[in-house]
């Protein structure tokens, strides 16, 4: 039951255009063994293949388990936790932001 929220920002840097992709989504991790992992999508309304994925958190403590992100497809930012803890970990519910940036005028 994920819930998302895009913002987008544009600000102009030393005559190339930067584009600021800001989303966030609810998700709840499932359990995880140690080696295992679980990924999930966030919506970031403008980001397309190829595009920076300059952040990502989660509103809880990860315990040790790392996150990664993306851009798998145009809108769509993958996150990845991944659990290389040594031992069982069930976060609970909270909320992924990710921040990509576009960078225009190469």
């Amino acid at each position: 039951d994920d819930t998302n929220v895009s913002i987008d920002a544009t600000t102009i840097c030393d005559g190339n255009s930067w584009q600021l992709v800001i989303g966030s989504a609810t998700y709840d991790p499932p359990s995880l063994a140690d080696g295992a992992g679980a990924t999930t999508t966030v919506t970031a309304t403008g980001a397309v293949l190829g595009d920076f994925v300059d952040n990502v958190s989660f509103s809880l403590d990860l315990q040790g388990i790392t996150l990664t992100a993306y851009v798998s497809s145009a809108n769509t930012v993958s996150v990845r936790f991944q659990n290389e803890s040594g031992g069982v970990l069930d976060l609970g519910s909270g909320t992924l932001r990710v921040k990509v940036n576009r960078k225009f005028g190469l």
